[in-house]
């Protein structure tokens, strides 16, 4: 009786050995969920120069580092996606640029970034009233995208609304503290207003082009650039680690260049 009660004891000590390694083993909650980092890829350009492989090579690398990602493409890339950036750390937009610069216009001056909403799209989603006043108030502009190759009138392709800086500061409240914007059309950074938008709404970073980039230069730079960023490095350290030829386009001489926030 008494090496039976030894031996009950014994086993007593084995399992609670084996509980405690099998709780050590096991993740101790802190009673906080860590969410997966938000990403969005917008591209508005998808219409007229398409890129499939660059969008999926783009989600792959994100979701392989732990984002989660929303694409937006084409008509999907218009207006109210950019009202609601919020939840993004990290905001990638593969679209048309265009650069107003002169006050004569009376036309809020700029970067205006081109969605891939159409003007008789735009009707259709917003009322032509709505899209009216839009138009009026220098918040959009309507412009054309020629393809690649194309010679014709440009009278004769489709126009495109383009949404100025004062639309995104009228439409937006704040972005996610510390969130990158990569723009990667021309002119993003041909002054500061553009980048000015989302710094002063808690963004950390913005990656634009400073000049008129060719697509091809502008598709390559932006995904060596996102691999880079998703493996960690700073905005400054990804664009400075890029080759030289993905930082400065040897066609055009646009060059790559960063904002950050208190800079």
């Amino acid at each position: 009786m008494h090496r039976r009660r030894l031996l009950a004891g014994a086993l007593l000590v084995v399992a609670a050995i084996l509980a405690g390694s099998l709780l050590i083993g096991l993740p101790r909650s802190s009673g906080e969920t860590r969410s997966s980092p938000e990403a969005l890829y917008y591209d508005s350009l998808s219409r007229e120069y398409p890129n499939p492989q660059l969008r999926d090579t783009i989600v792959s690398v994100l979701e392989e580092h732990g984002y989660n990602v929303t694409v937006l493409e084409g008509r999907e890339a218009g207006l109210e996606a950019l009202e609601s950036l919020e939840k993004y750390s990290l905001i990638i937009i593969r679209a048309h640029g265009a650069y107003n610069g002169d006050p004569r216009t009376g036309r809020p001056l700029g970067t205006y970034i081109y969605t891939g909403l159409r003007y008789e799209e735009a009707v259709e989603a917003l009322g032509r009233r709505a899209l009216d006043n839009l138009l009026r108030s220098g918040d959009v502009a309507l412009g054309v995208v020629p393809p690649p190759g194309y010679r014709g009138d440009p009278r004769d392709l489709p126009k495109y609304i383009a949404v100025s800086p004062q639309f995104l500061e009228r439409h937006n409240h704040e972005y996610a503290r510390g969130a990158i914007i990569v723009f990667s059309g021309c002119y993003g950074a041909e002054d500061e207003r553009l980048a000015s938008v989302f710094l002063e709404r808690g963004a950390g970073a913005f990656i634009g082009w400073r000049g008129n980039v060719s697509w091809g230069v502008s598709d390559a730079s932006l995904e060596e650039l996102v691999r880079l960023l998703a493996s960690g490095k700073s905005p400054e350290g990804a664009v400075s680690s890029l080759p030289g030829s993905l930082r400065e386009d040897p066609f055009t001489g646009a060059e790559l260049v960063v904002y950050e926030a208190g800079g």
